[in-house]
Order: C-alpha cells, then sequence, then structure tokens
C-alpha cells in the first residue's frame, strides 16, 4: 500500500520544507551502534570477551572459531547477563535545563553453546545467541504561556513529546575447527542474523493565538511531526580465524567477511503539519502545510561490518593475563528502506519532495578499534577470580543527519568492567559475577526545545547543541559449563 498527500494553503517560501524534513525527531538506544556489548560464553562473558587468543571455553565459536578445536572436556555451556538494570538521562534533550532518564530491566535468555567431537582433530560448535536486545522510551508533556508571537505578550502553549524504540537481534549458527598440528588450528564460522527494529516517535505542540485583528480571534498555531518506522532483516555472517596454543602463551587472530544480506522487508511513515502565521506582526490567517507519505512492502537491509581480530594469552603460574583488539571496518551511507519513487504534486514554484526524502530510511557506521584485558586469578583449589576492561566505541558517524529516517542516534563510547568467580558446584563449572558500563556524550543538538517555542521556529524552539546523554548500566552474569 502507497499514498502520499500533499496540501498547501497559503504561501511560504521554500524555506519551511527543508526545516520539515529536518526537524527529525531523535533519540538513543542503549546498544545500537555498539559492537562489543553483549559477550557469549561463561568464561568469555567474565573476561569481557578478550578471548579472541583464548581456549577459554565454548565461546571461542563466535570469538575465534579456530579455539574450538583444542575443547575437549567441555561439551555444553549455557551463559547470560541474567538481568540488566540500564539507566540513561539525557540534559537538555527536550529543553534547556530539563533532564529526562529512562530506567530499563530486562532478563536475557542463556546463551546455549553445545559441541561435538567429528574425529580426533575436528570439532563442532553450535550457538544461539542475542547480539542485540533493548527498549527505550521517553514521554513528556510541557504546559505553560510563552512569547509565540515575540510581540510581548503570552499565549497558552502546550506539547507532547513521544519517543519508542526497539531492537532485537539474534545469530543462530555454527563453527568447525580442524588441528593442523599439535599447536595450531584453523577454524570458520558461519551464522545467520534475525534482527528486528522498531521506531516510533511523535511531537505536537499547540499554541492558542490572542487575537491581533478581527480574523484571527479563537485561532491557534499547531505543529506535529509523526514518525514510524519498522524493518527485519535476515543476513549471513562468515567469520574464519586461526589459533596457536602453547604452555606459556597463546595467540589468535580471525577476520569477519561483510556479511551477505539476504532478505528483508519494512515499513515507513511520515506526516508533518504546520500551522503558522504568515509573519508574527501581521494579522493574516494561519496558513497550512501538511506533508505526509506511507509505504508498505519496502525492501529492508541491514549491514554488518568486516573485521580483523587478534589476542593473546598469557600463563603465568596462578595468573591468566587475556588481551584481545578487534578493528570493525567502516560502512558507508546506504538506504536500510528505499521507497518508490513518486511523482511530487507540489506547484512548481516550490522545492520538490520525493519519497525518498520524506520516508527513506538511511545510517552508515565509522570504523572503531576495540579494545579488552582481562584476567584469571587461580585463588585456591577449583576456585578462581576474573575480571576484564574492555571498550566499546560507537561506530555511529559525528553527523547523523541523513535526510529521512535515521534508524540511530546514540553517541556515547561505553567503558565495561567486569569481575567474577569460578568454582566447582558437583562436576558442573559455575561462573557468577557483576558487569558495570558507563557512557557519556555531550553538544549534542536537542531534540525540542519546548521552553522555547515561537510561531517562526514552528514551535520546535531554539535548538542549540546542548544536549547529554549518560548512560549506566550493571548486569549480573551467571554461567554454567558442563
Amino acid at each position: 500500500m502507497k499514498f502520499k498527500i500533499i496540501f498547501i494553503k497559503g504561501f511560504r517560501t521554500a524555506t519551511l520544507f527543508v526545516i520539515c524534513l529536518l526537524a527529525s525527531i531523535h533519540s538513543s538506544d542503549a546498544q545500537d551502534g555498539h559492537y562489543w556489548n553483549r559477550n557469549y560464553g561463561s568464561t568469555s562473558t567474565i573476561l569481557g570477551g578478550a578471548v579472541i587468543g583464548a581456549n577459554a571455553d565454548l565461546g571461542s565459536i563466535y570469538y575465534n572459531p579456530a579455539a574450538l578445536a583444542f575443547r575437549d572436556s567441555i561439551k555444553v555451556s549455557l551463559s547470560s547477563s541474567l538481568h540488566d538494570l540500564d539507566f540513561l538521562t539525557i540534559r537538555n534533550g527536550l529543553a534547556d535545563g530539563y533532564n529526562t532518564s529512562s530506567m530499563t530491566f530486562e532478563s536475557y535468555p542463556f546463551t546455549i553453546i553445545p559441541s561435538f567431537k567429528l574425529s580426533e582433530k575436528t570439532n563442532l560448535g553450535l550457538v544461539f545467541l542475542t547480539r542485540l536486545s533493548g527498549l527505550f522510551e521517553i514521554h513528556h508533556l510541557d504546559t505553560g504561556n510563552y512569547d509565540l508571537l515575540n510581540n510581548g505578550n503570552l499565549c497558552k502553549f502546550n506539547a507532547v513529546f513521544d519517543y519508542r524504540n526497539e531492537l532485537s537481534e539474534r545469530w543462530y549458527g555454527g563453527s568447525l575447527s580442524h588441528m593442523v598440528n599439535t599447536n595450531g588450528s584453523f577454524g570458520v564460522g558461519f551464522y545467520v542474523g534475525y534482527r528486528s527494529h522498531t521506531i516510533a516517535n511523535s511531537y505536537t505542540a499547540n499554541g492558542v493565538v490572542p487575537q491581533l485583528g478581527n480574523d484571527t480571534a479563537n485561532n491557534y498555531v499547531a505543529t506535529y511531526i509523526s514518525r514510524f518506522v519498522h524493518y527485519y532483516h535476515y543476513k549471513a555472517i562468515i567469520k574464519v580465524g586461526y589459533y596457536h596454543q602453547s604452555a606459556r602463551l597463546s595467540f589468535g587472530i580471525t577476520a569477519t567477511l561483510p556479511c551477505i544480506p539476504l532478505y528483508g522487508s519494512g515499513r515507513s511513515s511520515a506526516r508533518y503539519f504546520f500551522r503558522y502565521l504568515p509573519d508574527s506582526s501581521t494579522t493574516g490567517k494561519p496558513n497550512d502545510v501538511l506533508v505526509f507519505d506511507e509505504q508498505d512492502d519496502i525492501k529492508a537491509v541491514n549491514k554488518y561490518p568486516a573485521t580483523i581480530g587478534a589476542g593473546m594469552t598469557l600463563n603465568a603460574g596462578d595468573w591468566k593475563l587475556y588481551a584481545s583488539a578487534e578493528y570493525f571496518f567502516g560502512i558507508r551511507p546506504y538506504d536500510v528502506m528505499m521507497p518508490q519513487s513518486t511523482a511530487s504534486v507540489l506547484p512548481a514554484e516550490w522545492i520538490k519532495l520525493s519519497s525518498e526524502q520524506v520516508i527513506g530510511v538511511r545510517t552508515s557506521a565509522k570504523a572503531v578499534l576495540n579494545a579488552g584485558i582481562g584476567f584469571s586469578y587461580h585463588l585456591k583449589r577449583n576456585k578462581n577470580i576474573l575480571g576484564s576492561i574492555t571498550t566499546d566505541f560507537n561506530s555511529l558517524p559525528a553527523d547523523k543527519h541523513f535526510i529521512g529516517n535515521s534508524i540511530s542516534a546514540n553517541s556515547w563510547n561505553t567503558y565495561h568492567f567486569s569481575l567474577g568467580t569460578r568454582f566447582k558446584f558437583w562436576k558442573i563449572d559455575v561462573l557468577t559475577g557483576l558487569r558495570y558500563s558507563t557512557g557519556h556524550s555531550k553538544n549534542q543538538p536537542q531534540l525540542v526545545d519546548m521552553r522555547s517555542p515561537t510561531n517562526d521556529n514552528l514551535l520546535l524552539g531554539n535548538r542549540d547543541n546542548n544536549m547529554e546523554q549518560v548512560y549506566r548500566s550493571l548486569s549480573l552474569l551467571l554461567g554454567f559449563n558442563f
């Protein structure tokens, strides 16, 4: 289904349409744009994923499939960030001096990783993992009296801002690893990822216009911006690796190929309505502008970058030290959803608008390098203390304001700190611990400014680049090796 309605009453410069397009309401979700946000495998989770050069557990099916060949004791690994408590505070996001916050509590299913020994030198491992999962919401109502016409007279004003961003991405697949000699092995992993993403946001603002003349009594000015995006996509990811193990030092290297798009579909819609006075100082009747477009069954795609990773493990008696780094190549701007082109019905004297500009969905990614260190200390028989520090840099580019919808706009870099213990319970390795994550960004463009609405800024306010985002997360980690 597709349709487009554009109705104009009165006259306004083409600048209005530029404002209309750039008045995108963006906010933040806490995970998209971060590649090292979640970990897999029981021991690997507490080590923060800094195990590309380690034979830590069955998490190697994801981190370095080559290391799987050296597993001969663990047959099944269960791991999870059992509970996540996420806090996000946005300062000055909706108005100068106004802070809004969101708290999300989530429980995650266990990551199940079974392995099978196909021969003396070849192992097969399967995995189901949650790579991304999150829900972020904002709702704010503001009422007051403001000088909407810049003439010293206060007008009644009310506005409502709503935002919801729900994201889920899961990978299914496995790895095959083969020992080429007593110390080295090669491996390849193949995964199919399924991503579902929904964004719904709106901004509604109304102001009562005082009587400026006989024609403006009981009139009002208004702004209504509404956008909805939903899409799903299947993609294939291939990772290859090499692993070398010795008594003192082990190391590994990996490479992820650019993902292979399989199939995806989505829906995108946008509605802009402005009711404004031609000039705040005049007594003319308000003008109305409405732009609306919606399309279903649009081809959708979501890309995952090529990567190169390397890591090492140093065995120093009771201590084991881990270090890993992974470079994620950038992704050029691309269309997540490209709607069908429809002819603009605007009069010739107005700027032409295409469906791509109104409801097109675009994103991109910049290159980032994540790194981490971890340790394991043998405290006493069957008991170890483990910990890690890892970076999780944001891959979203500094210039996130694409024409049309952008699927994410978080901007902070995250740092993860984990600490836990491993002990034996009967014949089961039990791992438990905590992870604390933190991130902060500043000098971001405001979403709107509800405290400075005027007729001339279409009730969006005088938006500054003073928005800050503060992210905090506390996770309970739990894992079992059988």
